[in-house]
């Protein structure tokens, strides 16, 4: 019993002398110096604007009380000269020395720094005051002339570039310079043309230009500038004091070059029936000639250039660009294009790649170059209505879509299709065209 009353007395007199012990090692710490103070975000003064009330101050061991303007003013006036003084209080627990490195817009040169003792009731702020400024004028609005915009096949010509005359800023001389974004408009990945780079079709571009701001001006706020290049809107990708930096984007750029019929041995006339879908797949890049000059409307197409024909219109369709599509360098030609086929699901194992394509076969090759929800049906085609394919036939799947989507109407009034037999170039390019062009299908009703 006796030992516990002891033990009872020992922490009574323990938790008695745990205040004067707190209060001792708080006597012993006291308050942490404030190392360094660094304002952000104080506005020169601009002429017809009101004078800034707010900053930012980047710790959390301090905070700014108030700005004020000497002389005071609501708005800052043309003529006059404003200096800012900053106030600023310590945070609980803290404390300002004479060793507070102090930063105003990340600068210190002409600050004068002094410790108030006495402040609004309070003790230890810090009075920062900045050296006067005369207000600038505000640029609201820039333009940039003189630049000869960017057509596939050219370089870029930047030596007209200037702004108006009088006004208060200047193209900076050299500035300006074209980056390429690639074929989507990724402008976080663009990369500067290099000399004698040529633009390219199908692809987007940026201007660079940059600015020159005459002295006691400053751009507006991004959000309230307006910039036009040659009178087009531009944007404002950037600023600093005493220079800026506007974009103008331009893509994709189309191929200009004026395209002009190649083949001699088609005749040029819209009374020729294969004339158009000819020039239609020559000049998306689906079709060559047989030559530069020549395209044997009567020859007749073999698989590989069938399986070719496949991956091109499987490419145009997914707004690639067929004609960037090579032949293989070595070995057979068709290579390439049969390694594509296998890749994308297009039929491409054949004994003979060179020999003419039956009809069902050409068939089976080209429905796999496009989804199937691009054979969307506008004839009523009953099963087994073509007199020469039945719908267990090989093939016959592929065939009674292509009929019933309009893209095959058969060679007479029955619809008679004749699956064994090859087929001539001239008649793929129509086919090309009622694939890769739903306008251009046709309508049918076979004789019962």
């Amino acid at each position: 019993m006796k030992r516990k009353r002891a033990l009872s007395l020992l922490l009574a007199m323990c938790l008695a002398l745990l205040p004067a012990l707190s209060a001792a090692a708080a006597e012993e710490v006291g308050p942490m110096a404030v190392e360094s103070v660094e304002i952000t975000g104080l506005d020169v003064p601009v002429v017809g604007e009101p004078l800034d009330a707010e900053v930012a101050v980047g710790s959390g061991n301090c905070r700014v009380e108030r700005i004020t303007w000497s002389p005071a003013a609501e708005t800052a006036e043309a003529g006059g000269s404003y200096a800012a003084a900053i106030l600023v209080s310590p945070a609980e627990g803290f404390v300002f020395t004479e060793d507070t490195a102090v930063t105003v817009n990340g600068g210190s040169e002409g600050l004068t720094v002094a410790l108030i003792a006495e402040e609004g009731g309070q003790q230890g702020w810090l009075r920062i005051e900045c050296p006067a400024l005369e207000p600038f004028t505000r640029i609201d609005a820039i333009a940039v002339t003189g630049v000869v915009e960017p057509r596939a096949g050219e370089t870029p010509t930047l030596d007209g570039l200037a702004a108006p005359a009088g006004a208060n800023y200047a193209v900076q001389r050299g500035s300006g310079s074209f980056w390429s974004c690639g074929d989507e408009p990724d402008f976080s990945e663009m990369q500067i043309m290099a000399e004698g780079e040529r633009f390219a079709a199908g692809r987007y571009y940026a201007l660079a230009i940059g600015l020159d701001i005459r002295d006691g001006c400053v751009l507006a706020p991004p959000e309230r500038l307006e910039a036009t290049v040659n009178g087009a809107p531009a944007d404002v990708a950037g600023e600093v004091l005493g220079s800026g930096l506007i974009i103008k984007y331009y893509g994709p750029l189309e191929d200009e070059t004026p395209y002009v019929f190649p083949f001699a041995d088609v005749e040029q006339s819209e009374s020729n029936w294969y004339y158009l879908p000819v020039r239609y797949a020559n000049q998306t890049g689906l079709i060559a000639g047989k030559s530069a000059t020549t395209f044997e409307p009567d020859a007749r197409m073999t698989y590989a250039e069938a399986i070719k024909l496949a991956v091109c219109m499987r490419t145009l369709h997914d707004g690639g660009d067929p004609g960037a599509l090579k032949p293989s360098a070595a070995g057979p030609w068709y290579q390439s294009f049969v390694d594509l086929a296998r890749d994308l699901d297009i039929p491409w194992e054949f004994a003979d790649y060179g020999a003419p394509a039956t009809r069902a076969d050409y068939v089976r090759i080209f429905y796999a170059a496009l989804p199937a929800a691009e054979y969307a049906a506008i004839n009523e085609i009953r099963d087994d209505a073509i007199p020469d394919v039945k719908t267990a036939d090989p093939c016959a799947a592929e065939i009674y879509a292509f009929y019933r989507a309009g893209i095959l109407v058969g060679s007479d009034a029955a619809g008679t299709f004749h699956p064994g037999d090859s087929i001539r170039r001239c008649e793929v390019a129509v086919i090309v065209q009622h694939m890769m062009d739903p306008a251009t299908r046709r309508t049918v009703a076979l004789a019962p």
